[in-house]
């Protein structure tokens, strides 16, 4: 395999592998913190984190689906030989099939997983932003109970 080749293999494992990374301590994390996230939060808004955690578990499963693709295209199954027909076979390296990081095998799992993490990004921003709306329309709606209020209203909400 040229070093090109070798180092491509790398690069996209070495990204699925982050990407696994950061997708799990984004679910670590917000689970963690997740009784002071959800429990200042509307139940409406809380389903957002919720699919954000499923879609951000599909990530990672996509990712190992990746490195397993990644795997494959390196030692394709067509390709394996007995110990018996390696040993009696010469290593001619023009014989060899090029080996690509771009066959369809790695493409689609490693597409999937890319936009999936993302839309997990987009789901937990939007829920963090939904969150501090909301905190700031609970603080709002407290300022303006605390204010006197007329005689007449103060009646009515009695």
């Amino acid at each position: 395999m040229k070093p090109n080749e070798q180092k491509a293999f790398d690069f996209a494992a070495d990204t699925s592998k982050q990407l696994i990374t950061l997708s799990t301590a984004i679910i670590t994390l917000t689970i963690t913190f997740s009784k002071d996230i959800i429990g200042v939060a509307n139940i409406s808004n809380s389903s957002s984190i919720f699919w954000a955690w499923g879609i951000f578990i599909l990530s990672v499963i996509f990712g190992i689906w990746t490195l397993m693709a990644l795997t494959g295209s390196l030692q394709p199954m067509k390709n394996v030989k007995t110990i018996e027909e390696s040993n009696s076979s010469t290593n001619d390296s023009s014989n060899e099939e090029s080996i690509t990081i771009n066959g369809l095998n790695v493409k689609i799992p490693a597409g999937l997983q890319i936009l999936s993490f993302i839309a997990g990004l987009i789901l937990t921003v939007n829920y963090g932003i939904t969150s501090i709306n909301s905190q700031k329309e609970e603080s709002q709606m407290e300022a303006f109970s605390k204010k006197k209020c007329v005689g007449i209203i103060k009646k009515l909400e009695w």
